[in-house]
């Protein structure tokens, strides 16, 4: 099994980043043309602005908290039976029958 390219993976990352900043743009455009400027609209920005941030500063505080342990675990390091992250989080364990 040949291990996937960083490279390729970053390249991946920054493409669909792109993408998806693309469409928030033209998202913005047709709500713009099809509501008009106004108060109401200005309010749905910020409302959507504010929500973007709350999940940002989630996602990046549960990244940085997760990282260092789930390394850890896969360079085996630290191994906890009890819990078993690693095993838990990134590999699938559930067939027809059930988990």
């Amino acid at each position: 099994m040949t291990r996937p390219s960083i490279g390729r993976a970053a390249l991946l990352v920054s493409g669909l980043t792109g993408v998806s900043t693309l469409l928030g743009f033209v998202r913005d455009a047709v709500i713009a043309a099809v509501y008009g400027a106004g108060p109401q609209l200005d309010a749905y920005f910020v409302a959507l602005g504010l929500a973007n941030i709350v999940l940002g500063l989630l996602g990046t505080s549960l990244t940085r908290a997760s990282t260092p342990v789930l390394a850890r675990e896969a360079d085996g390091e630290e191994v906890c039976r009890g819990h078993r992250t690693f095993d838990v989080v990134l590999t699938p364990r559930w067939s027809a029958s059930g988990p």
